[in-house]
């Protein structure tokens, strides 16, 4: 519930790939403590398509616009998008479709050659497996996750956030990603965009995506889903930065 005594921060979030809203439950919760629960939180839903029938991340990103306009036609204090939701937000950025004091690009990379080698190979893989295959597999990988990521809190949500998640999107992003060739990277390096990322993150290399921009925050040893694992932390950056 909003305090009415304090002022409200507006944020825009846009998940990952896989994820929807349920992926930033840990990070909001900090962050609601910070600022006596007065956030209003807005969030980009991702929508399937067709089989193969979006060739590219900018594609998809003109497709989720239409989706998702009125949520874009509004003015927020801050923006924050981690992995995909990363990348789309930095082509919303160059299209100038963002109104925002405040960005964060969180775990996420500037172009498909900041990939890992790992990210690369299930990007190859996975876009062929036949559609009929691709729901069953969708399940498989969401029970799964609760066996590989026991020890994180929310868990049990994360899982259920994979197996709902838009099944041709999951499997076809990954080759969208690879292909993507990045925004301007003047745009980069506005300083009002903050970028997060952990040096041990398996799927988004940082010593590839530190030769584009450096990040303003480095988690060392930190992985991918430093949303989970470091909420406070991040509460606490996203703060400062908005002070700034």
């Amino acid at each position: 519930m909003i305090n009415s005594t304090y002022k409200i921060i507006d944020i825009l979030w846009i998940p990952g790939l896989g994820a929807n809203e349920i992926m930033y439950i840990p990070l909001i919760k900090e962050l609601n403590k910070i600022y006596n629960n007065n956030i209003r939180n807005t969030f980009i839903k991702f929508y399937d398509v067709k089989p193969y029938e979006i060739k590219t991340l900018e594609e998809y990103t003109d497709f989720l616009v239409q989706k998702n306009d009125s949520k874009l036609k509004q003015k927020y204090d801050i923006v924050i998008g981690c992995s995909m939701g990363g990348m789309i937000l930095q082509i919303l950025l160059e299209k100038q479709l963002i109104k925002a004091k405040k960005i964060i690009l969180l775990s996420t990379a500037f172009n498909g050659k900041g990939l890992t080698l790992l990210a690369k190979i299930l990007a190859y893989f996975i876009y062929r497996i036949p559609v009929i295959l691709r729901k069953m597999i969708q399940y498989f990988i969401a029970y799964s996750y609760r066996i590989y990521r026991y020890n994180i809190k929310f868990v049990y949500q994360f899982s259920k956030m994979f197996e709902e998640f838009p099944t041709n999107v999951f499997f076809e992003a990954p080759k969208w990603i690879y292909n993507w060739k990045g925004i301007n990277k003047t745009i980069l390096y506005n300083k009002n965009i903050y970028v997060i990322h952990g040096t041990s993150d398996p799927l988004i290399s940082f010593n590839k995506i530190s030769t584009n921009r450096r990040p303003n925050l480095i988690f060392k040893k930190g992985s991918h889903i430093l949303f989970s694992l470091y909420p406070d932390i991040l509460a606490k950056k996203i703060d400062q930065f908005l002070k700034t």
